[in-house]
């Protein structure tokens, strides 16, 4: 793929690597997902691990468009979990920088990419007839990600 492209953001904390965009993807494509989530449809990109600097390593070269969520959930035989996530036109913009660099995840980064440039382009307005048919299409886009997600884990 040539030579290593460093994304441009400083990290907030001087300590901590600049990772480059095939880190950045490799890391999601191993332990990412792509939802959308109900009730309002929000796409989102999502990273999962008990590693936290590995996340803050990715979200401060995403300053402002992520959040860095502990998991509530733990039990004692499992460790803490951390959350990485896009939301919305910043789950869509971090599929596009990373789209180019994915190995498995790269179909449902398109779905999700194409998902939400539609939805940007078909705000919930007009009339009854015309929201009913946003919301069937959302919910469809919503099935696809879920059955592909379902499929997934059963394989695995």
């Amino acid at each position: 793929m040539g030579r290593a492209f460093l994304l441009k953001i400083p990290p907030a904390n001087p300590n901590l690597p600049l990772p480059t965009v095939e880190f950045v993807a490799g890391f999601f494509d191993g332990e990412g997902s792509v939802s959308i989530n109900k009730p309002s449809y929000t796409l989102h990109a999502r990273v999962a691990n008990t590693y936290r600097l590995g996340l803050e390593v990715i979200a401060q070269s995403f300053r402002g468009m992520c959040s860095l969520d502990e998991d509530v959930t733990q039990t004692p035989r499992r460790r803490v979990k951390y959350f990485l996530e896009f939301s919305g036109p910043n789950a869509r913009k971090f599929l596009e920088i990373i789209l180019p660099y994915l190995l498995f995840k790269r179909a449902v980064a398109g779905i999700g990419i194409g998902y939400q440039k539609w939805k940007e382009k078909h705000p919930l307005k007009g009339s009854p007839e015309e929201r009913r048919k946003i919301i069937e299409t959302r919910q469809l886009a919503y099935k696809l990600l879920r059955t592909i997600h379902e499929q997934g884990r059963l394989k695995a």
